[in-house]
């Protein structure tokens, strides 16, 4: 069969093939209008453990020791804010009354990961910007207090810190010009296998 032959059947049906496009991309457009704005607020945790500053060695052995210690408690830091119970507290911190269902939402919505050997990254994504910052600091306080615990019986010197006095917020938006092309393609090879199925099949 040649190319012309066919080409035919789907310059035959040209309007209906772009009219399903266009349907598509018009919908997909209109659905990522009416989506909500999220916020997405995140903060740079810092672990350090102070060295001991009266020990003559502070800057050789002591102050090595204390950023290896650093180093490898930042993993026990990140075990923290993924944790159910240091979350579930710092939910409560901003929320004093929330049923478990709202909870869970809330605790998929906020995401740690290891950044470097003593930075921890934290992002908490919610329709409330002003509600995403608070739970982000209620994060930060819930970890310190759990670390405050932990550490009477060990190394009080270990320190938990966020690198700005205020966390980063930014504005999410739905592509709607993405999603409106992505959607046309989507229409156009729909079109076109049920055309081609009409025809030939």
């Amino acid at each position: 069969m040649e190319l012309r032959e066919f080409l035919k059947p789907f310059q035959k049906n040209i309007g209906l093939i772009l009219g399903v496009s266009l349907f598509f991309g018009a919908a997909a457009y209109l659905v990522s209008a009416s989506l909500p704005l999220k916020y997405r607020a995140s903060a740079t945790v810092y672990v350090q453990r102070v060295a001991d500053e009266s020990k003559g060695n502070y800057f050789t052995y002591e102050g090595y020791y204390a950023q290896k210690a650093a180093q490898e408690y930042a993993d026990t830091v990140l075990g923290f804010l993924q944790s159910p119970d240091i979350i579930h507290r710092a939910v409560q911190i901003v929320y004093p009354k929330l049923d478990e269902a709202r909870f869970k939402k809330i605790q998929k919505s906020i995401r740690a990961e290891k950044r470097a050997p003593q930075l921890v990254l934290v992002t908490v994504t919610l329709p409330n910007g002003s509600e995403a910052k608070q739970l982000i600091s209620a994060l930060a306080q819930a970890a310190q207090e759990r670390a405050k615990l932990l550490n009477q019986s060990g190394n009080e010197a270990m320190q938990i810190d966020l690198l700005a006095s205020e966390p980063l917020l930014e504005e999410i938006r739905p592509h709607k010009g993405l999603n409106s092309v992505v959607a046309s393609g989507v229409g156009f090879v729909l079109a076109c296998i049920i055309v081609w199925l009409k025809e030939y099949l």
